[in-house]
């Protein structure tokens, strides 16, 4: 990446434009290496470690976010573990998925209820400006 000056892996589906030029590069041995190791995509070490299950509708999901490890169950739901930076972004991300997700492992600081909370919280909004 010539914006950062570092090597990055992009998602094909993210990239808005291409533009040929007359330069080539080449990653030096070594510095490449953990771009092609499988790794978990633990951005945050400070983080908490969550588990959400989703229904397959959301299966989005899997690609869009760096996802720790999920399965998923006989019945078509998906079990997904993440890390969390922050309780404002997951409050986001739960908002985007259906009604149907459910927080199933959570720090204690993390209610299980918390997309409710947030959902509750913007329409007591809307209703205190009507």
């Amino acid at each position: 990446c010539e914006v950062a000056n570092d090597y990055r892996l992009f998602r094909l589906d993210r990239i808005l434009e291409v533009e040929t030029i007359d330069k080539s590069n080449r990653i030096p041995e070594g510095d490449g290496e953990s771009l092609l190791e499988e790794k978990k995509w633990n951005l945050d070490e400070g983080g908490d470690l969550i588990t959400l299950k989703i229904s397959h509708e959301d299966s989005w999901m899997l690609s869009t976010y760096p996802i720790e490890e999920y399965s998923k169950n006989e019945n078509g739901d998906i079990e997904v573990k993440l890390v969390v930076a922050g309780i404002a972004w997951l409050k986001r991300l739960l908002l985007r998925l259906s009604p149907a997700t459910e927080i199933i492992d959570a720090p204690e600081h993390i209610p299980t209820d918390l997309a409710k909370q947030a959902a509750t919280a913007i329409s007591n909004r809307y209703k205190e400006n009507l």
